[in-house]
């Protein structure tokens, strides 16, 4: 009877059903969770304020290790792309970008974001202004503006679902570009994201 009561509350905590469909989703119980992944960031955002640098970097560590996982798969399964994915993934992305920043890991912190970079749910995140600003951190102001300048002579057209109609390459890294910033000079187009994500920049 024990065992039948345990399995019930297993079954009940840690399955779910993926949206649009009758498939049954199994979380992993002795690994990170979503709420494990939010309370640890929120955690150490919470010590970062108090300047406790130190054990927020515990907190992050534990953070990250969502990252990959098979709880994090499990979950973002649940979504459909009507249905609320890319807003959770975008909010998702932002975090573990943060966490790999305050673990002094900002290669990781840029290209973690990259599938937020060209989807055009973007505009609701301030995934950009995320990216550059640790590109300037990392690689400097007089860097990041000459980037830019060699990735504007390789503008490329996308082809894919729920993506920005055109990117650029930085450092390897897709940055979605729009239909209107295609249509204009690319002097024009180079002072505007310029002005976007290096002037208005600080670190």
């Amino acid at each position: 009877m024990t065992f039948a009561v345990l399995g019930i509350l297993y079954f009940a905590r840690y399955t779910t059903i993926k949206s649009g469909s009758d498939e049954i989703l199994f979380f992993n119980p002795f690994t990170i969770d979503e709420v494990g992944f939010r309370d640890n960031y929120e955690t150490a955002i919470a010590y970062i304020k108090k300047g406790d640098n130190s054990t927020a970097r515990k907190y992050f560590e534990k953070a990250i290790k969502y990252r990959g996982s098979h709880n994090e798969r499990v979950r973002e399964n649940i979504y459909s792309d009507g249905n609320g994915l890319w807003e959770y993934k975008q909010d998702k992305l932002l975090k573990f970008s943060h966490c790999y920043e305050n673990l002094g890991m900002l290669d990781s912190a840029m290209t973690c974001l990259e599938p937020a970079l060209y989807n055009f749910e973007r505009y609701h995140f301030p995934t950009e202004d995320q990216f550059f600003r640790i590109a300037i951190e990392k690689y400097g102001k007089d860097e990041v503006i000459n980037e830019l300048v060699l990735a504007l002579a390789h503008i490329q057209e996308i082809d894919c679902f729920m993506c920005m109609d055109y990117y650029i390459e930085f450092k390897g890294i897709k940055v979605g570009l729009d239909i209107n910033d295609i249509e204009v000079d690319k002097n024009e187009l180079f002072e505007k994201l310029k002005k976007k994500y290096c002037d208005q920049q600080s670190i």
